[in-house]
């Protein structure tokens, strides 16, 4: 708004300027005495105040911004900001820490030690926070086990070779000791139903990894999360600053989704979620 304000008042107040400079001289004399009221006209009129010191504003907001992490593409997106009712955001990292833990595991069949290790084979490649508190739980497991210190991460990817399903979890190929070869399949409960694991819906609640071989479901693992200390107060915040609705977007189920939801104080949940749904 101050651009297209700018480009019509600037040259509008140049030009009266020059008209009071010269044109009341030449009916009335007096140079020096129109030069000065033309000088004291331009100075009065002159759009700066508006037009410099509404861009620095902004300028100084997205610095002390970026400072925080916050990254704001422009000025324009901030004056939308002070116009929004509604936001959103995801939940894990977003509005919880990020930070999972291996909190119960449970199988069908075998030893539960067994299947934490053959989700670890699995979960080995995988850059995802619930992968890597898999991962976390197997190493300390093996610290227990009195097993070689410098055991490591290649150890798990040993003979594994696997493919990502966005959203849903991992097809891992592992090749065992014995050289039998086994599909596992580690992921939630949408990754069962697509590769027809006969899996039992897990009564916890938080994060569910299942987990099946060759079709064959064995069990599940549950990781928990927790929101950060700070969002409640920041989403209070917001409420406080005129925004009307607060909304969780996740891949978790609804009874996970509606937990957190309740602690953190947001108003409307999406749970259940792939990636590309996220996008509104």
């Amino acid at each position: 708004f101050i651009t297209k304000f700018a480009k019509i008042y600037t040259p509008l107040v140049v030009f009266f300027s020059f008209f009071l400079a010269l044109i009341p001289r030449l009916i009335l004399g007096n140079w020096s005495q129109w030069i000065h009221r033309a000088c004291v006209f331009l100075v009065v009129s002159c759009p700066c105040a508006l037009v410099i010191s509404v861009p620095l504003s902004f300028f100084a907001g997205i610095g002390a911004a970026s400072k925080k992490g916050i990254l704001i593409k422009g000025g324009n997106y901030i004056e939308s900001l002070s116009k929004m009712k509604i936001a959103v955001f995801d939940k894990t990292g977003t509005l919880t820490k990020g930070n999972f833990e291996v909190v119960k595991i449970f199988s069908k069949n075998q030893n539960e030690k067994e299947l934490l290790e053959l989700a670890a084979k699995a979960e080995s490649f995988s850059n995802h926070p619930i992968g890597k508190s898999i991962l976390k739980a197997a190493f300390a497991e093996n610290l227990n086990k009195n097993q070689k210190s410098n055991f490591d991460i290649a150890d798990f990817q040993k003979n594994v070779s696997i493919k990502e399903f966005a959203g849903m979890g991992i097809e891992a190929s592992i090749e065992l000791e014995n050289k039998e070869k086994i599909l596992v399949h580690c992921g939630n409960h949408k990754l069962m139903e697509r590769f027809k694991a006969d899996f039992e819906p897990a009564p916890e609640l938080g994060t569910i990894v299942y987990l099946a071989k060759n079709s064959e479901y064995l069990g599940y693992i549950v990781i928990s999360d927790s929101i950060k200390p700070e969002t409640k107060a920041a989403l209070a915040s917001l409420k406080n600053l005129g925004i009307e609705q607060t909304v969780m977007l996740t891949g978790d189920d609804f009874a996970v989704a509606n937990a957190v939801a309740k602690e953190a104080g947001v108003n409307t949940v999406f749970a259940n979620l792939l990636p590309q749904d996220k996008v509104f």
